[in-house]
């Protein structure tokens, strides 16, 4: 049984209305396609295409990607679906991206991935991903330098 609207129902919907309505920035627009152009970089890898060179089923990617918490870091800008570094095809680097990913859950796709993707001063200049495939570095010890330049003190990651 359908209820017609009352005065105070209209009344407690306008107060939702924004009084002017949001347009993006410049600034706004410009972090968005350096955004869709950092998704479209050949190092991130559609599903599809990730789970091929893997060896294993789109299903098995997806069900990684969903686990709780997820077995690999996907990146996603709206609609354009999913793509996933290539990075996580060696052992190493997909090690680092789960530590890191498992220590700090509150840390979003992009975070994680610009953290491990830009060159660092700790690492004497180079990108986490590519440190920890160095001799003698181990992954955890990486992850905890990774999650302190973050602000995050985990005591094991």
């Amino acid at each position: 049984m359908k209820s017609t609207p009352t005065k105070s129902d209209w009344k407690r919907a306008a107060e939702f209305i924004a009084a002017e309505r949001w347009t993006p920035s410049e600034t706004d627009l410009q972090r968005g396609r350096a955004l869709l152009e950092e998704f479209r970089k050949p190092h991130n890898l559609p599903v599809s295409q990730y789970a091929r060179l893997a060896g294993v089923s789109r299903q098995q990617i997806y069900k990684d990607l969903s686990a709780t918490p997820p077995k690999l870091l996907a990146l996603s800008v709206g609609k354009a679906g999913q793509r996933v570094p290539d990075w996580q095809l060696e052992e190493l680097p997909r090690e680092l991206t789960r530590l890191v990913a498992d220590a700090a859950p509150e840390l979003d796709a992009w975070t994680i991935y610009y953290a491990l993707r830009a060159p660092s001063g700790a690492f004497e200049g180079r990108a986490p991903v590519d440190a920890v495939k160095e001799k003698g570095r181990s992954a955890r010890s990486l992850a905890t330098l990774v999650l302190e330049e973050l602000g995050i003190h985990a005591e094991s990651a």
